[in-house]
């Protein structure tokens, strides 16, 4: 939630892309089955224009073994 804050504040009450960026990434790492740090994550790479990066993002989701630890997210 961290990264999603960081990319939707302005950056005077401590947003940024580039945090944002390195938050998705290290939170990806952590927890790659996590769909919804991967849709989040995709969302700022539209807006900066890495669509490529965007698609990955997204396909991982579509392509990645069901985790029921994470099934709240899909399901709701």
């Amino acid at each position: 939630m961290l990264a999603r804050l960081q990319h939707k504040l302005p950056r005077w009450l401590g947003g940024g892309v580039g945090k944002a960026r390195e938050n998705f990434e290290q939170a990806i790492r952590l927890a790659p089955a996590n769909t919804v740090t991967r849709i989040f994550f995709a969302d700022l790479c539209l807006e900066v224009g890495e669509v490529s990066r965007a698609r990955d993002e997204l396909e991982q989701i579509m392509n990645g073994p069901f985790d029921s630890d994470w099934a709240f997210e899909i399901e709701t």
